[in-house]
C-alpha cells in the first residue's frame, strides 16, 4: 500500500501535469487567435486592393470610353464641315 508521502507526491505530479496542460492549451489559443486575426487582416487587405484594382479598371475604361465617344464627335463634325462646303460647291457649280 502506497504511504501518505507517496500519494501526496503523486497529487503534486499530478497538479503540476494538470497546470502544464492548461498552461500549454493557453498558449495553443492565444496563438490560434492570432493566425486568426492575421488570417483576417490579410483577406481584408486582398479585398481592399481588388475594389481598388476593380475600381480603377472601371475609371480607366470610363476614361476610353469618353475619349472615342470624344473623337467620333469631332469625326462627325468634321465630316459634316466637308460635306456641307462639297454642298456649297456643287450649289455654286449648279447656277
Amino acid at each position: 500500500m502506497a504511504s501518505h508521502d507517496q500519494r501526496y507526491r503523486a497529487g503534486e505530479t499530478k497538479g503540476r501535469a494538470e497546470e502544464k496542460t492548461k498552461q500549454t492549451m493557453g498558449s495553443l489559443g492565444e496563438k490560434a487567435g492570432e493566425a486568426k486575426d492575421k488570417t483576417y487582416e490579410k483577406a481584408q487587405e486582398g479585398k481592399n486592393k481588388t475594389s481598388e484594382t476593380a475600381q480603377a479598371a472601371k475609371d480607366k475604361t470610363s476614361s476610353t470610353a469618353q475619349s472615342a465617344k470624344d473623337t467620333k464627335d469631332q469625326t462627325g463634325s468634321y465630316l459634316s464641315e466637308k460635306a456641307q462646303i462639297a454642298k456649297e460647291k456643287a450649289a455654286e457649280a449648279a447656277k
